[in-house]
Parts: structure tokens; C-alpha cells; sequence
């Protein structure tokens, strides 16, 4: 199992990247 923070900050990184590059296509 991996800790508990480092699961969070992957999931954050994850929705963080999503969301730009969901702008980026608006965007385009």
C-alpha cells in the first residue's frame, strides 16, 4: 500500500493536468 499523502498528491497532479489541458482544448 502506498501513504496515504503520496496517493493525494498523485490524484492532485492527475486532476491538475486533466483540467489544463481540458482548458487548452476549450481554448483551441
Amino acid at each position: 500500500g502506498w501513504p496515504v499523502g503520496s496517493v493525494a498528491v498523485l490524484v492532485g497532479v492527475l486532476v491538475v493536468g486533466g483540467g489544463l489541458s481540458a482548458r487548452l482544448f476549450r481554448w483551441e
